[in-house]
Parts: structure tokens; C-alpha cells; sequence
């Protein structure tokens, strides 16, 4: 069994497979860390485990308890110039996010064409990847909870507790809620747009995270949602090292 394990700023997502499948696919929310040990024991004993982190060294620490049941130690993946076919032209590549590279090199593995990789969580990225594996750059914008949270915040007329997509939204919930997925798909579309006019083609938009479910009805075809693309890229990892 590989156990793959993605810290995220918000929750805690991993994936167990074996046998060419997964066995499951599960997320947990930062007080729930001290009950994965025995979640994960009762799938069985991992030969190789893998993680990607970007919460910061309190979520670390919590994790390395929770693996010390088992006899080996886990990889803790950092991001690199190229890796498994994908090729990194961050100007330092190091600082691109891990949770990036690795969804990046998660797209790689399911799509060979032109892609824009989406992660929608706390933060939403749009990154370009072309058909030969490079990873040219890509946007970071604030999550759709993230944006709508900002103006509960910072606007004192406006108090949001749950809105949906509206073509001319006639409430503000249902106004900040599509005025939220709308600048999600602009920024998606922007990538897109980019990669076509700099003459990669029709790129396929990978969408995963959180929101994924929200902003698939709203972002135009070719689109491949993908349940955890970070997970993808650290099985990849975890099958070629």
C-alpha cells in the first residue's frame, strides 16, 4: 500500500493505494489529525509514504506523530526544477508551492495535451502546462469562500451566509456567490487564453479541490475534474523513486 498525504491550509487530505487502485480517498480537518493513525492502520501497513505540505511545521509535527506507528519513514516531497517529466520555470523553483508542483505533475500523468491545472480551496490557482511538460507559470487568486468571506469582512453592508449562481442575481448572497465564481472563471479562462494566443493550443482545464463541484458548471469544455490531483502527483511520485 502507498499512502499519499496532502496538508493543506485548510484540511488534510490523503489517499491509500494498492493493487492499482485506490483504496480510498479521505480529508480531515485539522483536529481530526489525532484520529488518522488508526483510520489508516486499519487499511493495512504502507511501503512508501509520501507528503505534501504547505500548512506549516504544527500541522508536520501532528502528522509525524500519527506515522510513527509505522516501520518506515515517510518522504517529504519539496518542489524541484523538473521531475517526472514536468519542468519547472518558476524563476526559483523552490518556491513554488508543493501542492502546485505536485498537482502538476499529477495532470501530467492523466493528460498528455495542453492543460490549465486548477486547484480550488482556500486559494485558487491556474497553472499552464504544455503538451511536452512545462510548467510556463500560473495565477493565484483567492478561493471562492475566500473572496466572499473577504467582503462579509470588509463591507459592512454586506453579510453573507450562502448564495448560488444567478445570470442577474436579484439578492446580494446570490450576488456575491456568482460575482465569486465569475472571477474564478475569468481567471481560468485568462490561462487559457494565454496558452492559446502563445500557441499551445486548446488547452483542457484539470480542476480539482474543494470547490471543484461549484466551479465545474461554470468553466467551458474541454474540462477533466479530478478528485485530488495533488494526490495523483505524489502516487507518481511514489511509483517512480
Amino acid at each position: 500500500m502507498i499512502l499519499t498525504i496532502d496538508a493543506g491550509n485548510s484540511r488534510v487530505k490523503w489517499g491509500a493505494f494498492a493493487h492499482g487502485a485506490w483504496l480510498a480517498q479521505e480529508a480531515a480537518q485539522p483536529e481530526e489529525i489525532t484520529q488518522l493513525a488508526a483510520r489508516w492502520k486499519a487499511l493495512g501497513v504502507p511501503v512508501t509514504i509520501v507528503v505534501s505540505n504547505v500548512a506549516g511545521d504544527t500541522v508536520r509535527a501532528a502528522l509525524e506523530h500519527q506515522l510513527r506507528q509505522f516501520p518506515i519513514a515517510a518522504s517529504w516531497i519539496k518542489s524541484s526544477a523538473s521531475a517526472h517529466g514536468v519542468r519547472n520555470h518558476y524563476r526559483n523553483p523552490a518556491q513554488l508551492g508543493v501542492d502546485r508542483w505536485m498537482a502538476l505533475i499529477g495532470a501530467r500523468r492523466l493528460q498528455r495535451g495542453p492543460c490549465v491545472v486548477v486547484l480550488s480551496g482556500t486559494a485558487l490557482t491556474a497553472d499552464a502546462l504544455t503538451a511536452n511538460g512545462e510548467f510556463l507559470g500560473g495565477l493565484i487568486a483567492p478561493g471562492l469562500r475566500a473572496m466572499m468571506d473577504a467582503l462579509a469582512v470588509t463591507t459592512a453592508g454586506v453579510k453573507i451566509s450562502s448564495g448560488d449562481y444567478e445570470v442577474f442575481p436579484r439578492e446580494t448572497r446570490h450576488a456575491v456567490a456568482t460575482g465569486a465564481i465569475a472571477s474564478a472563471r475569468g481567471c481560468i479562462a485568462h490561462v487559457r487564453e494565454q496558452m492559446k494566443q502563445a500557441g499551445h493550443g486548446e488547452a483542457t482545464v484539470l480542476l480539482s479541490g474543494g470547490a471543484a463541484s461549484v466551479l465545474a458548471a461554470h468553466v467551458a469544455a474541454p474540462l477533466v475534474t479530478v478528485e485530488n490531483l495533488v494526490l495523483e502527483g505524489l502516487l507518481t511520485v511514489a511509483q517512480n523513486t
